[in-house]
């Protein structure tokens, strides 16, 4: 199961949009409850009297919706393009009530940390595919000659990023 979360704001609205990609016949449960527990956590940050403006979902429309009007307090549109929450974008722009600065300050030195990992791992792939590239132009290269032209122990980097775990093919680069 994985899911594409996506937020954009559209003239004077904003969407947070979400799609599941689900092996159920039918995700309405799954679409309603991800989109509740999305709207509490909101709730929890900005006050539990929040509603957005309109609550999307791509499903048909049960045969009952009362408890839907109750839970998002906002209006309920059915077979709607996408699962989503709509709200005025000038909502996006209000300070949360309920930020920590420290806790702020703590998360962005981990997620600092954690993107400048990420950064060094891309450019390495990056070099390895450009490497790989390279060498296709002799015929196929094998993971030697690309550690070599990298000047990287084969064994060491090249298994660490997973690319001696399993059979080789050059072409997915």
């Amino acid at each position: 199961m994985s899911a594409l979360v996506s937020f954009r704001a559209e003239g004077n609205l904003a969407y947070l949009r979400y799609a599941a990609n689900l092996d159920l016949d039918q995700p309405r449960q799954f679409n309603e409850y991800s989109t509740a527990v999305v709207l509490s956590t909101l709730r929890i940050m900005v006050g539990s009297h929040w509603a957005p403006r309109d609550v999307h979902f791509a499903h048909k429309t049960p045969e009952q919706t009362t408890e839907h009007a109750r839970i998002f307090k906002a209006p309920v549109i059915f077979n709607c393009a996408d699962n989503a929450l709509v709200m005025e974008r000038e909502f996006c722009a209000q300070p949360v009530p309920a930020a920590d600065p420290n806790l702020f300050k703590i998360l962005r030195h981990y997620l600092d940390d954690v993107l400048s990992h990420a950064r060094r791992e891309d450019e390495l792939l990056a070099s390895i595919r450009k490497t790989i590239a390279e060498l296709m132009k002799d015929g196929s290269p094998d993971i030697g000659r690309v550690a070599k032209r990298l000047a990287l122990n084969a064994l060491r980097v090249l298994i660490r990023h997973g690319f001696a775990c399993q059979p080789l093919d050059f072409r997915a680069f």
